[in-house]
């Protein structure tokens, strides 16, 4: 794989790991790109959580009849 490919997955999981360890302060230090991963990562839950919420609606049965 290429050497920037590498260097972002590391930067990814460094990313993971402070934001799980709430060390969101120290993500600057890392790189440049603070904005960007955090606006990704936001996006992604609450891509996520709309998902969870519409199985969930999907898998306890849809009552179409009031549509």
């Amino acid at each position: 794989m290429s050497w920037r490919l590498w260097i972002g997955i590391w930067i990814f999981i460094i990313g993971l790991v402070h934001l799980a360890c709430e060390a969101s302060f120290l993500i600057r230090y890392v790189t440049r790109f603070t904005q960007e991963i955090y606006t990704f990562l936001i996006g992604l839950i609450f891509i996520y959580e709309t998902f969870a919420k519409l199985a969930k609606v999907c898998l306890t049965g849809c009552d179409w009849s009031v549509c």
